[in-house]
């Protein structure tokens, strides 16, 4: 059973009977629109915390808010699936993220910290929380370094296998590098990670020695063409089992032909180089010059797709 509730709704009620056969709720998901603060220290989902079937609480509101979770009362022990669609306070997300001992994925949006809230994630991080079964993070946070960096500093994942940090700005994606960015990456850092996706993150060459150490990762999301990355790729010293590339840019197709045509070359040579298998370009700017190579590489059994869908 999956419930909806739009939240300034619900917590206008003393009580809040929905007539609902809890013991088969698997999900519930609280909406807050646009202008709506939560005010005091009352529970509004204390109806929900005994619900054995339960296992994925999703919070969206407009990222213009920021949310304070205390308000929020569930099973967290028994979930699965935490979704956090909005801004939430790092150390409150952290707080909650404690208590999901069973957690398998997470998609959650961290506010802009104060000088309070990072004195206040630092104690967390000082005992780490160790999350054994979570195999998929997603994480939002802004363009401060503390933002990302502490909040992962207090987390243990030794199952994580798809991790995606997404970079917001005010204005939308943030698309220039950031001399931090490698932190990121830092903080995660484990051989268990087979999906990578940095397609919404900057990325410049001063990664390629920690996305080396990423060795089991198969599938790789890219916001632009780096070309000391993409070398280090076509050379197979980063992520040599790779089987599917996703590039969101591309500068120049016959640059990236060299690139491919040298992984073919180092699948073929070294036995520990998985050959390329998909290869996914959203953007470019200019077409291929020379259909006998993609024709080749096609050949060799890649298969090359371009596309222009901006949500892919």
């Amino acid at each position: 059973m999956i419930v909806d509730l739009v939240f300034p709704i619900i917590h206008r009620c003393a009580f809040l009977d929905l007539q609902l056969d809890v013991a088969t709720l698997g999900r519930i998901t609280l909406y807050v629109p646009d202008g709506f603060r939560v005010v005091g220290p009352t529970s509004i989902v204390t109806v929900f915390q005994s619900c054995p079937e339960l296992r994925t609480f999703a919070l969206q509101s407009p990222y213009s808010i920021t949310l304070t979770i205390v308000n929020f009362d569930a099973p967290w022990q028994q979930l699965t699936t935490l979704q956090f669609h909005t801004q939430i306070l790092a150390y409150e997300c952290l707080d909650i993220v404690r208590r999901c001992t069973s957690l398998q994925e997470c998609d959650v949006s961290i506010s802009i910290m104060s000088s309070r809230a990072l004195q206040r994630i630092t104690e967390l991080s000082r005992c780490p929380i160790v999350l054994p079964s979570l195999h998929t993070l997603q994480i939002q946070f802004s363009d401060s370094e503390n933002d990302n960096f502490m909040f992962l500093r207090a987390l243990r994942l030794p199952g994580l296998r798809k991790f995606q940090p997404v970079l917001l700005e005010l204005s939308g994606w943030l698309v220039h590098p950031t001399p931090w960015s490698l932190s990121v990456l830092q903080s995660v850092l484990c051989n268990t990670i087979q999906e990578l996706d940095l397609s919404k993150f900057p990325i410049h060459e001063s990664m390629s020695g920690t996305l080396a150490r990423m060795s089991n990762v198969g599938i790789l999301w890219l916001s632009d063409d780096s070309p000391g990355i993409m070398h280090a790729l076509g050379e197979g010293t980063i992520a040599p089992r790779l089987t599917t590339l996703h590039l969101c840019y591309v500068e120049s197709l016959d640059s990236l032909f060299d690139i491919l045509e040298a992984r073919v070359s180092a699948a073929r040579a070294n036995s520990g180089v998985t050959a390329l298998v998909n290869v996914t370009i959203r953007d470019r700017c200019d077409d291929p010059k020379d259909g006998a190579r993609l024709l080749a590489l096609t050949e060799a059994g890649m298969k090359i797709d371009f596309r222009s869908d901006p949500l892919w």
